[in-house]
């Protein structure tokens, strides 16, 4: 059986996690390592299981999201980024890059920078878009919309 993506979630916490299956054979960490945002590389963990009376392996990545998403908002989706804060991350750093992957991957600048508290984020060094409270955002993340 070919590996096959069970799970792929992203939780309201900002936790991504993939759940990969294989039979007969462990299943390729390099080919899924590839699947993952640059962004969430270096927060990645990983899991593993092997299932013997069935043969069947499993691995499980889990990280903190630092990748494009939709947001639900009033039945539609709306185009953003989530970009975790690490506890040793640079508050330039990290938006700036939540700001260069929207503008990447939607090709237009984006129009607000959302946390849950906006204090979280002092004055920058360059210019941003508006910066706003949201409380559903998660703790210690952005969202660049």
């Amino acid at each position: 059986m070919p590996e096959e993506l069970i799970e792929n979630s992203l939780s309201e916490l900002g936790l991504r996690t993939m759940h990969i299956v294989s039979t007969g054979e462990p299943v390729d960490l390099n080919n899924w390592y590839q699947k993952v945002p640059d962004g969430g590389k270096r927060y990645l963990l990983k899991d593993t299981d092997h299932e013997e009376a069935l043969d069947v392996y499993h691995l499980w990545l889990y990280w903190n999201a630092c990748e494009p998403v939709n947001i639900e908002k009033n039945g539609s989706k709306q185009p953003a980024v989530i970009w975790y804060l690490g506890l040793l991350d640079e508050i330039n750093d990290t938006v700036l890059s939540a700001l260069d992957c929207f503008k990447r991957v939607y090709g237009v600048d984006p129009e607000k920078i959302l946390t849950k508290k906006k204090e979280s984020i002092p004055e920058l060094e360059f210019p941003t878009p508006e910066i706003k409270e949201a409380e559903w955002v998660p703790k210690r993340y952005l969202f660049v919309v």
